[in-house]
């Protein structure tokens, strides 16, 4: 594996990570020099990663400031790919979506996670150059030495079993909290999320699985970064499809902190 950024005062600067599939790996090694040449700080991995390196991909993806991400059926088709994309997207990285192939459109979780993000097309030699002018703008300093001033990397956060399912949701919460009401949901334990189930007047045995107030705001924020695939988890995870049940549950998450 390729650790781009260990090299000297590049060791402290977040770096832009760019994360794609095999059959694509010619074309981001290109984009990956030329961004080096420009002065930004990137992380590629050369080797095939598979479950022993898993938290290679995961620190790599917690000290990235930006992620390319190179959209193709194949990448959507990886396992790996899904693990690298869902937890850049879970850990609210930028992600900077590049389409390689005109008869592809991003869709399932990977249309989900990338919304409707623009993206920027190196669909051939003659665009390639104005592309990775465009997605430089995109990325500006991030990721960038710039005279000598380093960019503090973001807190860490360990990426756990559940982060890697691709059909879970954020871990549980920890904390001694006796109100559901008048104290933050991201301590919330079980309890406190039956509390606010309760007092929501919500469905109780179809939200069972939710056991922490830290899953209740990983959903909200779903809800805003990717509405569809939120609705559509709804519908599948929970079998909230009642308009009013799906209404009450959405309008009480806006509520929470």
């Amino acid at each position: 594996m390729e650790h781009i950024f260990k090299t000297d005062a590049r060791d402290e600067v977040g770096h832009v990570m760019i994360s794609y599939q095999w059959d694509n790996q010619n074309l981001m090694k290109r984009i990956k020099d030329r961004l080096r040449a420009e002065g930004y700080n990137v992380w590629m991995d050369i080797e095939q990663m598979g479950g022993s390196t898993l938290s290679a991909m995961a620190d790599a993806v917690e000290n990235a400031v930006a992620i390319v991400v190179c959209m193709t059926q194949n990448y959507k088709d990886s396992p790996n790919c899904r693990t690298e994309a869902e937890y850049a997207f879970q850990c609210r990285k930028k992600i900077v979506p590049i389409k390689v192939r005109s008869d592809y459109h991003p869709d399932g979780w990977l249309g989900a996670i990338l919304g409707t993000k623009f993206y920027f097309q190196f669909l051939g030699e003659d665009v390639f150059e104005s592309s990775l002018q465009a997605m430089m703008k995109e990325l500006g300093t991030r990721g960038k030495v710039t005279n000598g001033v380093r960019t503090k990397r973001g807190t860490k956060t360990r990426i756990t079993e559940k982060m890697v399912n691709a059909t879970s949701v954020s871990g549980a919460g920890s904390g001694d909290v006796t109100s559901s009401s008048t104290n933050s949901a991201r301590m919330w334990t079980k309890e406190n999320v039956e509390k606010w189930i309760a007092e929501n007047d919500l469905n109780r045995s179809k939200l069972e699985k939710i056991t922490s107030g830290e899953q209740l705001l990983y959903l909200k924020e779903l809800r805003r970064e990717a509405p569809e695939f939120f609705h559509h988890y709804l519908e599948t995870y929970f079998q909230l499809v009642d308009l009013t049940d799906m209404m009450t549950f959405t309008k009480s998450l806006e509520q929470l902190y």
